[in-house]
């Protein structure tokens, strides 16, 4: 039977079926690997934000992908085309990816120093001071629906996992998220005209991390492609909000028999 494999934040740092560096046609063949151990056939991909060039890759390259969605999916964010890419998207991102592109080592160093608070997120998270202190560092220039979540206003659930993610993304050091890093800002060395299968395109309008230029990069590059710009949603309320809807198009849209869930 079919499977829906959910890729929200692929993070090399956690990967285990190849050494450093990976690509994604390796990534690719990790998620085969895991249809194999499943003993099913083919699958659908969803990609949120950084996870999405992942999804688009096992759509672009593997045939036993049946479908694709894209909910905030970034696009490469140096190289060719990326200023059009980065209008509208917040300073400090643009600043991060400007850095990725140009001086990785100075983001190495970065996270580096960073490790020992994101190792301890959790804890931190139990701290009222601390959570003040990282709401008025991080909310800084957000949309409202971003500053909610960060407030701790969305489902517990977000605020349970948010930590914990942050903390494996650097729990076997910073190489991999480094690596991941640059492999998904610079041009990602497939094609996405390459995505015969349908897509479904979730994007906010509000996003400042994955702004709506590149949603509709992606809409114009994949053919077949079913694009929602949803009024007024920011990257983190997009998911939060909208994933139930997302998950009831691709019911509808895809045949049933493919509508079992496995997350990655």
């Amino acid at each position: 039977m079919p499977f829906l494999i959910a890729q929200l934040q692929a993070n090399q740092s956690s990967q285990s079926f190849h050494c450093l560096p990976g690509t994604f046609s390796s990534a690719v063949h990790d998620a085969e690997q895991l249809l194999d151990s499943l003993h099913t056939d083919t699958a659908i991909a969803v990609g949120t934000s950084g996870g999405g060039p992942y999804a688009a890759a096992c759509a672009a390259l593997s045939p036993r992908f049946s479908a694709l969605a894209l909910v905030a999916s970034m696009t490469h964010a140096s190289g060719p085309g990326s200023d059009a890419l980065c209008r509208g998207m917040h300073w400090s991102n643009r600043l991060g990816y400007s850095l990725i592109a140009r001086a990785p080592l100075a983001v190495k160093a970065g996270l580096l120093a960073s490790r020992p608070f994101m190792l301890a997120t959790q804890m931190l998270a139990q701290l009222p001071l601390a959570v003040t202190l990282g709401y008025l560092l991080g909310s800084w220039g957000l949309p409202e629906g971003d500053k909610a979540l960060l407030r701790g206003d969305g489902p517990p659930i977000v605020a349970q996992l948010a930590p914990k993610m942050l903390q494996c993304s650097v729990q076997q050091g910073v190489d991999g998220l480094l690596h991941d890093m640059q492999l998904t800002t610079k041009p990602w060395g497939f094609d996405l005209r390459q995505i015969k299968v349908p897509c479904f395109l979730w994007q906010g309008t509000a996003d400042v991390h994955v702004p709506p230029a590149m949603g509709q990069h992606l809409e114009r590059q994949i053919p077949n492609c079913k694009a929602h710009y949803v009024h007024g949603k920011s990257h983190g309320s997009l998911f939060v909000d909208c994933m139930p809807e997302v998950l009831a198009e691709i019911a509808r849209e895809v045949p049933a028999a493919e509508a079992s869930a496995v997350t990655k």
